[in-house]
């Protein structure tokens, strides 16, 4: 376990963390809102730390999005559970994002089973990561005293909104690498078979 994958590590350790304190209330909103900036914190520095320190490893390749992932589902849940009968736009807008990470899942098992190769995270999918918890970040932060008095729930809605929007885009975008690696792979495959 070197330092990138440690961190990956502890944003899984942190997902209970958060879930556990965010659903005790706005009491405990402070917490929680603590355990998911540290999560942010370590998604943004085990990258960092893998190309510093020459430390990418097929481990931290897979633990680094797994860790997203889970980290990402478990928000959404909990998000749901707290703002679904308040805002009840929150249920569709929650959906495509749980929609968008299976697909991204599928689309990875594919990707490796076909080319023998994983799709790498990119700039787009890390913006979409980024602002995903900024954005959850923000929530927490607005929901402690209701912050924003009469605009509090446009601004609740928008946190919401802007994330499915990033991660749409980012979906299409891995959408078409994936395309692209699938049918590299197959064009090697032909001039390999036609070279025997």
């Amino acid at each position: 376990m070197n330092v990138p994958n440690t961190l990956s590590a502890l944003r899984l350790v942190l997902i209970p963390v958060f879930c556990v304190f965010f659903l005790l209330g706005p009491d405990y909103y402070v917490y929680a809102g603590l355990a998911l900036a540290l999560s942010a914190l370590s998604d943004l520095f085990d990258g960092y730390f893998a190309r510093k320190l020459n430390q990418v490893t097929e481990l931290g390749k897979f633990l680094d999005p797994v860790a997203d992932k889970l980290t990402l589902g478990a928000v959404v849940v909990c998000m749901w559970i707290r703002f679904h009968e308040e805002y009840p736009i929150v249920t569709p807008l929650f959906t495509i994002l749980i929609i968008k990470e299976a697909i991204m899942a599928i689309g990875g098992m594919i990707v490796i089973r076909s080319a023998g190769k994983m799709v790498s995270a990119e700039w787009w999918g890390k913006i979409g990561t980024a602002v995903f918890y900024a954005c959850m970040l923000g929530i927490v932060l607005v929901s402690i005293n209701n912050w924003g008095g009469e605009y509090h729930s446009a601004i609740i809605i928008t946190l919401i909104v802007l994330p499915v929007l990033f991660m749409i885009f980012a979906l299409v975008r891995y959408f078409f690498l994936g395309l692209s690696i699938l049918r590299s792979s197959k064009s090697s495959d032909e001039s390999l078979t036609a070279g025997e």
